[in-house]
């Protein structure tokens, strides 16, 4: 039986993933939050699953969201911070549906991201 399921993108290959972080103009970037810029690998974050490349600066932040579906972030490079501490290149944080939090990077960092679900900005 022939399956109708096609992908709807291109596939996607990053080499040296890992070596990001001292070669970050090998991507396109785009603003994403003040200081932090994303490189969108799949999806649109409106619905679905998404994943990106962030980029935050020294000093940026991430204001408080909670997540609808699990949340998968690879440090790469730098490291970034959240109510559960200090995260440094080469941790694996997973955040479980119905968790939230914000996130800042003190010295700047790259991460790979992956959402199940859309993010949802708490408002102030």
């Amino acid at each position: 039986m022939k399956s109708d399921t096609t992908l709807s993108f291109n596939p996607v290959i990053l080499s040296d993933l890992f070596l990001l972080g001292q070669h970050p103009e090998r991507l396109s970037w785009q603003p994403f939050r003040p200081g932090v810029e994303i490189h969108r690998l799949y999806g649109d974050a409106q619905q679905g699953p998404s994943a990106a490349l962030l980029k935050y600066e020294p000093g940026a932040k991430v204001p408080a969201h909670s997540h609808t579906g699990y949340e998968h972030i690879i440090v790469l490079s730098g490291s970034q911070r959240d109510y559960q501490g200090n995260h440094t290149a080469g941790t694996l944080v997973i955040n479980p549906p119905d968790s939230s939090h914000d996130v800042a990077s003190d010295e700047g960092c790259i991460v790979l991201i992956i959402w199940e679900k859309p993010v949802v900005l708490k408002k102030v």
